[in-house]
């Protein structure tokens, strides 16, 4: 569209023309750079979330574990006192 105007435009307005195909250019390279960044921000945060979870999972089963070990000690305790 830019370009059939340049065709048809005068000397005087070509050159404005061709300052906004630049800004629009440059607009239109920015919004993609941002896009990139906004995908890269979206994926490390699922990434961070996975790791999160994955690091609560851990953190559950060792105190699941940690209780596990704790009881049977316990029942030792009581058998022991019982004897």
């Amino acid at each position: 569209m830019l370009n059939q105007c340049k065709k048809f435009a005068k000397p005087e307005l070509k050159s404005c023309i061709e300052e906004f195909e630049e800004k629009l250019n440059k607009i239109h390279m920015e919004k993609k750079e941002q896009e990139v960044t906004a995908r890269n921000a979206q994926v490390h945060q699922q990434k961070l979330g996975t790791l999160q979870g994955l690091m609560k999972t851990k953190n559950s089963s060792e105190e699941m574990d940690t209780n596990a070990d704790s009881a049977e000690g316990n029942h030792f305790k009581d058998y022991a006192l019982s004897i």
